[in-house]
């Protein structure tokens, strides 16, 4: 599994990931999220990226959820998003 910083992976081998942000993310690290991701997506059946204790995220990470939930979906996965509610 990719490991990067700022970012936590908890899978406890039930079948669902979950990918905690803290910290920046933005394009510079889009491309180790999205291998992340798609990793995670072919080994559970449910992967939730939080990113509610991000700092930042930026247009980029917006667009590797949202091909990370395409993915999932074509596979017969799920893959959800938690943001920040204020």
């Amino acid at each position: 599994m990719v490991k990067l910083k700022d970012v936590d992976v908890e899978s406890h081998g039930t079948g669902v990931a979950l990918v905690v942000f803290s910290g920046a993310h933005d394009v510079a690290t889009s491309a180790r999220i999205w291998d992340l991701f798609e990793g995670l997506i072919q080994e559970n059946e449910l992967v939730v990226a939080d990113f509610c204790s991000a700092r930042f995220i930026d247009l980029s990470m917006l667009r590797v959820a949202f091909a990370a939930e395409k993915r999932a979906s074509e596979l017969g996965k799920d893959f959800r998003v938690q943001l920040p509610t204020q």
